[in-house]
């Protein structure tokens, strides 16, 4: 594989030979002589666009290998600067977190061999700072007529998916007008998955843009156009739909709590609403509901998921945002299991840092704090972690968290990134993160009891089933003016490492030596 404008290019050549026959002695003879090499290359973005992807759910996928065992497409097969960087040759076991029966796997697929096993296996979320478990899948089979070998992976809430059914013009009129932002007010702040809807619709980056522009051509062209993907249009305006229904009545009637700055609900088809307005203004998640770490991670989870905010090196502030709780709602149909949604709330630090402190003991030599299940620190009673919210807690207290480890709160997992760029000279290492608790107040504020309410399911009658303590990653988009510099970093192999919870016990305890005290 190589780069040019296409991006990630699969090259496919062959030998071409004279086979023209030659008359010798009476007898047809062939000519070996080679004339050439012939070869084309196929861009994966446009093997991509030939494959299903949004009716696997976000924790489904494919995946391809030739007989070495090189990705030949993977998800994780994503060059950190595609620009300049050359291009990786990645074994199916560097692209996941390898275990025995995936190297099982492997190996029967440059057999040849088709295949199923379901299995549990640890999973890293989108951004690579937590890790997960969860019930995989893998489906595999050759690829006729080539070396190939061709697989599926999927979460067991993926076996089926939804397919909307919307035919009356009203009623998609009717979701469609809670999308436009006159209408943010009441229904929330709207987000739109930028996704191929319709071959003359442009995808914009600015999600206000791009939905006045949705529903521009929807209201002129309608979604049964023969140009647009009528799948997906119904499947987000049935989101869209349910989803305002949500807000209105519910979020809207309910009194403000203090310490929570948002309520939101985030779709398999592609809906975000974030209620009230103001804090969707300031909403810094991927509007891709497919690319955001904290709602893949929430369907792989029964609990609530507690999200930290990036740390910021640079100062205090950081934890302005505020921590994510989130859950994914359960949906049975037929008996059959379905997650199509992640519903949350953010919470305001300060806040909830008042309230923990009311109830923990406020004792200058006692340090009461709350990590999640990455090892990242979300509450302290000490106002000295409060700039700290967010950091993970190896860096705080290394001595502390390395005990949680040996007495197994705590497992880390330690990886390789074989994508990486490095300054020349420089072996960066970089860290990550996990879960967390159950709170049972949030399901109050969330109201997941109404996804199974009669209101809910007679929406859904219109569906058809058919470790060392590193430094911590941080996420930066690449400027154009960024570009120059990016050329003179080469490509180099980083190691990471993950925590989490590997104990299903609920507490723990112990006495830590310290010198000349013990904690």
């Amino acid at each position: 594989m190589r780069f040019e404008e296409l991006g990630l290019v699969i090259t496919g050549t062959l030998p071409v030979f004279n086979i023209t026959g030659q008359n010798e002695n009476k007898t047809n003879l062939k000519n070996q002589l080679i004339l050439g090499v012939m070869g084309v290359d196929v861009s994966l973005e446009d093997i991509k666009r030939l494959t299903p992807r949004f009716t696997l759910c976000p924790n489904g996928y494919y995946f391809a290998i030739d007989p070495n065992g090189y990705v030949l497409l993977h998800p994780n097969l994503q060059p950190k600067n595609p620009k300049s960087q050359e291009p990786v040759t990645l074994d199916f076991l560097d692209a996941e977190l390898e275990n025995d029966i995936k190297v099982e796997i492997r190996n029967k697929m440059i057999d040849g061999e088709s295949g199923e096993k379901t299995f549990r296996t640890l999973v890293k979320s989108q951004d690579e700072r937590y890790i997960d478990k969860g019930n995989r899948t893998y489906t595999w089979t050759p690829v006729n007529g080539t070396d190939y070998s061709l697989a599926l992976v999927l979460p067991t809430y993926s076996f089926y998916y939804i397919k909307a059914k919307i035919e009356e013009t009203i009623t998609q009129a009717r979701y469609s007008e809670t999308l436009k932002p006159d209408n943010f007010e009441e229904s929330g702040y709207t987000f739109l998955a930028p996704r191929d809807y319709c071959n003359d619709l442009k995808i914009s980056e600015n999600n206000t843009e791009f939905l006045l522009n949705f529903n521009e051509f929807i209201d002129r062209k309608t979604p049964n156009n023969p140009s647009c993907n009528t799948d997906l249009i119904n499947r987000v305006l049935l989101d869209a739909g349910f989803t305002n229904e949500l807000v209105q009545n519910y979020w809207s009637k309910q009194k403000n709590i203090k310490g929570v700055k948002a309520r939101f609900v985030v779709t398999d088809g592609g809906i975000t609403r974030v209620y009230p307005k103001e804090a969707g203004e300031n909403w810094q998640e991927n509007p891709e509901t497919y690319e955001d770490s904290f709602y893949k991670r929430s369907l792989d989870n029964d609990n609530y998921v507690f999200t930290a905010p990036y740390f910021n090196r640079s100062g205090p502030g950081a934890y302005e945002s505020g921590i994510m709780v989130s859950k994914a709602v359960e949906i049975y149909i037929q008996g059959k299991l379905l997650k199509p949604a992640v519903v949350g709330i953010k919470i305001d630090i300060n806040s909830w840092i008042e309230n923990f402190t009311k109830t923990s003991i406020r004792d200058p030599v006692m340090d009461c704090v709350i990590l999640d299940d990455g090892g990242f620190l979300l509450m302290a009673n000490h106002d000295d972690y409060t700039n700290q919210i967010g950091r993970f807690f190896g860096e705080i207290d290394p001595s502390l968290m390395r005990h949680l480890v040996n007495i197994s709160v705590y497992a880390f997992n330690k990886s390789y990134d074989y994508q990486s760029v490095c300054e020349p000279g420089a072996a960066p290492k970089q860290g990550a993160g996990h879960r967390s608790a159950y709170v049972p107040s949030v399901a109050d504020v969330l109201h997941i009891g109404w996804w199974a309410t009669a209101a809910a399911w007679s929406i859904l009658q219109q569906f058809l089933l058919s470790l060392t303590f590193p430094r911590l990653l941080e996420a930066v988009e690449m400027e154009e003016d960024d570009f120059t510099a990016s050329l003179s970093k080469q490509s180099c192999i980083t190691e990471q490492t993950q925590y989490f919870f590997d104990n299903d016990s609920k507490s723990f305890s112990g006495v830590l030596d310290c010198g000349n005290c013990s904690r």
